[in-house]
C-alpha cells in the first residue's frame, strides 16, 4: 500500500515538474520574441520623444506582454495535461527554433511609427505644396502648427514645431533636403557643437524628407 502511494506520489510530481517545465518552455518562446518588438518599439519613441505617456506606454506594454504570455502558457500547459495535444507537440528542437525564427523577425521587423511619423503620411502632399510654392518664391512663415525656416546655406527647408514647456514631448522637425548633406546646417538634425547643433535624424520620411528632433530637451 505505502510503495503503490509511493509511486503514484513520485509519478505526480514528475508530471508536475514537467508541466512547469512545459509552462516556462512556451512562456519563454513568446515572451522573447514579444518581448523584443514592444522594446524596439517603444524606446524608438521613448529616447527621441520622451515623454511620460511613452513612458508609461511602454511599462503598460511589458505587463501586457507578459500577462499574454502567461495566459497562453498556461492554456498549452493544460492542454498538454489533459492530453488534448497528440505527442510530439512539444518537441524541444523545433520550439527553440521557432523561437529564433520569431525572435529575428522581432528583431527585424518595422517599428511602431511615431504619431510624428503618421502625420507626415496623412499630408505629405500639403507639405510637397509648401515646398513648391516656396521654391516659386512665395514668402511663407508657416504651415498649420509649423513654422517653416529656410537654412541660408543648403537652402534646407525646415517645417518646425516649437511645443511650450508644458508639454513632455521634444521639439521636432519636418525637413525637406535635396542632398543628405544639408542636413548637417539644420541644428535640429545634427550635434555639431560648432554649428550650433542640439539635434538628431530620427528617420527618412520619404525621398529628400527627414523626421529630426532636438536632443537637449529633458523636462
Amino acid at each position: 500500500m505505502d510503495y503503490g502511494m509511493t509511486i503514484k506520489s513520485q509519478s505526480s510530481e514528475k508530471s508536475l515538474r514537467k508541466s512547469l517545465g512545459i509552462f516556462f518552455a512556451i512562456f519563454g518562446a513568446i515572451i522573447l520574441p514579444v518581448f523584443i518588438y514592444t522594446t524596439r518599439s517603444m524606446l524608438s519613441q521613448v529616447m527621441s520623444f520622451i515623454s511620460i505617456y511613452w513612458i508609461l506606454v511602454y511599462i503598460f506594454s511589458l505587463i501586457i506582454s507578459i500577462l499574454f504570455s502567461i495566459l497562453i502558457a498556461t492554456v498549452y500547459t493544460s492542454v498538454w495535461r489533459f492530453r488534448w495535444l497528440k505527442s510530439g507537440h512539444t518537441n524541444v528542437p523545433r520550439l527553440l527554433i521557432a523561437v529564433l525564427c520569431a525572435s529575428l523577425i522581432a528583431y527585424f521587423s518595422p517599428v511602431v511609427s511615431t504619431p510624428e511619423q503618421l502625420y507626415f503620411d496623412q499630408h505629405k502632399s500639403e507639405f510637397e505644396r509648401q515646398v513648391e510654392l516656396i521654391k516659386q518664391g512665395s514668402n511663407i512663415d508657416h504651415f498649420g502648427n509649423l513654422g517653416i525656416e529656410i537654412t541660408r546655406k543648403s537652402h534646407a527647408i525646415v517645417f518646425e514645431y516649437f511645443i511650450d514647456h508644458l508639454s513632455l514631448l521634444s521639439d521636432y522637425a519636418y525637413v525637406y533636403a535635396e542632398k543628405y548633406s544639408d542636413l548637417d546646417d539644420v541644428y535640429m538634425c545634427n550635434d555639431y557643437p560648432t554649428k550650433g547643433g542640439k539635434g538628431q535624424i530620427y528617420a527618412t520620411l520619404s525621398m529628400n524628407w527627414y523626421l529630426c528632433y532636438r536632443t537637449d530637451n529633458w523636462y
